[in-house]
């Protein structure tokens, strides 16, 4: 448009107000009469909606993996599929996993789908988290929050738009990040006033991006005694690493998964 890239590198703060900048620039040179602080919410509606028409272009596929990865993650069935560990009936269940597995093979009524649900094709996390997603994007973390969401809702009541406010970005590229400080909320709630006395981990693969979430349970629940099941070596060394890493003062042990069968089928 204006003989140059923009590349929408969705600091969308910084880019969105130069785009809206050199927007006016434009009209200026084409018509010099033109009254840009006068129509200056035209002007940024304008530059909005092509802004919003460029970053669609650009990130089109982000959608598609969205939708592709809703619909596979429907396909999974888990009709006919039997125990196979030992767990108490009950038991307060942190899943990492998008399916009903817990509910629908091991009759758990409580459980937290930290990630998302199959049942809830809407809101299922996908993407993830770092220090230098949060330093480059400063109130992305922030955006998933309750408070947020009732305030922008509240403002588009009024009338009121977002300087930020870029709808492919809220409701395509959001997806992808894992709002960690939020999910950490979620896991403090559903463990609070439970009597937990024992925290077993199973199928967990221990990897550093989740290491904030054992950090959660564990500052929730420090007197409980702690399982860590694993199922290759990687993931010892990855149990040693989180307990070292973090030190992690907690009473633990560590079983091979195939220990925690109840049978072989």
């Amino acid at each position: 448009m204006f003989g140059e890239e923009w590349n929408c590198r969705l600091d969308l703060s910084r880019d969105f107000s130069k785009f809206i900048d050199k927007v006016k620039e434009e009209i200026v040179k084409l018509d010099s009469s033109t009254d840009i602080y006068g129509n200056h919410d035209l002007i940024k509606d304008f530059a909005l909606n092509h802004f919003n028409d460029v970053v669609k272009k650009e990130y089109i596929w982000i959608p598609y993996l969205y939708i592709s990865f809703q619909e596979w993650i429907q396909t999974i069935t888990v009709e006919n599929t039997k125990k196979i560990y030992e767990i108490e009936e009950n038991s307060a269940v942190v899943s990492f996993n998008y399916t009903d597995t817990m509910e629908e093979v091991y009759q758990q009524n409580e459980v937290l789908h930290l990630h998302g649900f199959v049942r809830e094709l809407e809101d299922l996390v996908l993407g993830f988290h770092s220090k230098e997603l949060d330093e480059k994007l400063p109130g992305l973390e922030t955006s998933f929050t309750k408070e947020h969401k009732e305030m922008g809702k509240a403002s588009a009541e009024h009338g009121f738009k977002s300087p930020n406010s870029n709808k492919f970005h809220d409701e395509n590229i959001r997806r992808f990040y894992k709002p960690v400080n939020l999910l950490k909320d979620l896991i403090e709630s559903f463990v609070k006033n439970k009597n937990i006395h024992e925290v077993i981990a199973l199928g967990h693969s221990y990897n550093k991006i989740d290491w904030v979430y054992f950090k959660e349970i564990i500052r929730c629940i420090p007197e409980a005694k702690y399982l860590f099941s694993y199922f290759s070596q990687n993931d010892r060394e990855n149990i040693k690493n989180m307990i070292f890493n973090n030190k992690f003062d907690v009473n633990y042990d560590e079983i091979h998964v195939d220990n925690f069968k109840i049978k072989e089928y």
